[in-house]
């Protein structure tokens, strides 16, 4: 069975769309065999990239081959549709010697911008999030996870550890904390209201 990608990181992004694949990304990515040849395409249905390598095209083709037997009995979506976002809407890259990936011109909407990105592991591939917008427009737990993430970051800076991404351009943290711990929101409980009803054994005469 193919090494799947698994956990989460927060990545600069430099000049160019050059990002430096953290190393368990990296590692899955040598582990399939595709650091020659991987795709980043847009996704299906959320405002972010994925990358996959030709093991996950192969199975979209195989899928749509399916689809066009039993057409549209389990899914309301066109095939056609799908077949065109897997392989329209994606450009090939590679994985330098480096553990760089290029992200494509045309699928960078804010190329040229200094950044930060977030890695999703997906199985059998991985999503490409821009973490200013999960901050400020991501589902819950996508901000929860990106929230996590910086406080580690700066929790490393404070006590001068080395890490190559830099919070320079990162923006500010989302999510409220309770006193001087980092982390998930936490909600408030409501009050408990007093009973008065007899409780077995206390208040019975």
């Amino acid at each position: 069975m193919s090494r799947l990608f698994v956990g989460s990181a927060i990545c600069a992004v430099g000049s160019g769309g050059i990002v430096k694949l953290p190393e368990p990304f990296l590692g899955t990515v040598t582990a399939r065999g595709a650091r020659d040849e991987v795709h980043v395409g847009l996704h299906d249905q959320l405002n972010c990239l994925v990358v996959f390598d030709s093991v996950v095209l192969n199975e979209r083709l195989e899928r749509f081959a399916c689809d066009t037997v039993i057409g549209s009995l389990t899914d309301a979506t066109d095939p056609l549709d799908r077949l065109r976002r897997h392989f329209g809407f994606a450009a090939s890259a590679r994985v330098d010697g480096e553990g760089r990936l290029q992200i494509p011109e045309w699928l960078d909407e804010r190329r040229g911008a200094a950044r930060h990105i977030l890695l999703i592991g997906m199985g059998h591939c991985f999503e490409v999030w821009d973490l200013d917008y999960v901050l400020n427009h991501g589902a819950r737990d996508l901000q929860q996870l990106a929230n996590l993430h910086l406080d580690l970051l700066n929790t490393q800076n404070q006590q001068g550890a080395s890490h190559e991404v830099s919070l320079q351009y990162v923006g500010s943290r989302r999510g409220a904390c309770v006193g001087d711990q980092p982390g998930l929101p936490v909600q408030p409980l409501r009050a408990l209201q007093p009973r008065h009803d007899p409780i077995d054994g206390v208040g019975r005469r």
